[in-house]
């Protein structure tokens, strides 16, 4: 579903102005549906950049820096959040910062900054066997 199917299923389509804790309780199925994650050891290989932050963040929400309590976390408020593509965490003060599809990747000027895409991809295509050199490499 598009991000205004979701929205629409948690407005619903009888009354168009549900009662705010059935909208809560829908973006929290949302949001924790978003994980698919658990720990950073799950992570696919790639999928996390270390020292780098996406630039310029997203300015069509409130509330940013977002306190979030690791980077998975993060990862998953942007993948629940529509037009967001790229995150960025700093885990010394859970900073939760996202970025839309425009945001390209910049050094960090601060230690600890993790970053990534919304979703990532179930494998990455630098590690691929077809993206590997053969026996004959570097032949």
């Amino acid at each position: 579903a598009t991000g205004r199917g979701r929205a629409r299923r948690c407005w619903g389509a009888a009354s168009g102005r549900p009662a705010l804790t059935a909208v809560l309780a829908c973006a929290a199925a949302r949001f924790a549906s978003a994980m698919p994650y658990t720990s950073l050891a799950d992570v696919p290989m790639g999928c996390y950049n270390y020292g780098y932050v996406y630039s310029p963040a997203l300015t069509n929400i409130t509330g940013q820096p977002f306190i979030e309590a690791s980077a998975i976390t993060c990862q998953a408020r942007c993948a629940g959040t529509p037009g967001c593509a790229y995150f960025g965490y700093w885990g010394h003060n859970k900073q939760c910062w996202l970025g839309g599809k425009d945001a390209v990747a910049l050094v960090s000027q601060t230690q600890g900054g993790v970053s990534g895409p919304a979703d990532c991809a179930t494998a990455v295509v630098a590690c691929l066997d077809s993206t590997l050199p053969g026996p004959g490499f570097p032949g």
